[in-house]
């Protein structure tokens, strides 16, 4: 290892702890003169705390955020206000011609349970509701979506009585 002179023209005193020269730290046993401690040992200690407690400096950090699909879903509702009309029409057409006559019927083929009935009748009228009441597309869409899910789940349940 070749000598440097310290600032004042005072000479490093190097302690060797082995043959693995690893520079830790500087101590100054004399205000001009720092000694140079050289240790394996102590060296795995400090790299050891390091992977345990790594440092960041918050400027040179950036956290990306990443939304939730419920979040995403919401700002996807919300940008719909424009086709608000759109999907009315949709809604209704859709759950008074399609949904809720194929659910009905399929009810009606499973036995006419009155509990299959009355999740059918619901599942149009929390759709037809909120579209009669104006609701932004940030509520009515969700409801839609949630009815939807409630008439395949009558569905299911009228396809498990047949099967069963």
């Amino acid at each position: 290892m070749p000598e440097r002179s310290a600032p004042g023209g005072c000479k490093p005193l190097v302690t060797l702890a082995s043959s693995n020269l690893i520079k830790i730290s500087t101590l100054h046993v004399r205000p001009h003169c720092p000694v140079i401690v050289l240790d394996p040992f102590l060296y795995s200690k400090y790299y050891s705390m390091e992977l345990l407690h790594p440092t960041y400096s918050p400027a040179a950090y950036t956290h990306e955020s990443k939304k939730s699909l419920i979040s995403q879903f919401v700002a996807w509702c919300e940008g719909q206000e424009k086709n608000r009309l759109f999907w009315v029409a949709i809604i209704i057409v859709s759950h008074g011609c399609f949904i809720t006559p194929l659910t009905v019927l399929a009810v009606t083929l499973a036995g006419n349970s009155m509990w299959l009935w009355s999740f059918a009748i619901a599942a149009m009228t929390m759709s037809l509701v909120s579209n009669l009441a104006a609701m932004p597309t940030k509520v009515t869409l969700p409801i839609f979506f949630l009815s939807l899910l409630i008439d395949l789940g009558v569905l299911i349940n009228c396809v498990a009585v047949w099967v069963a």
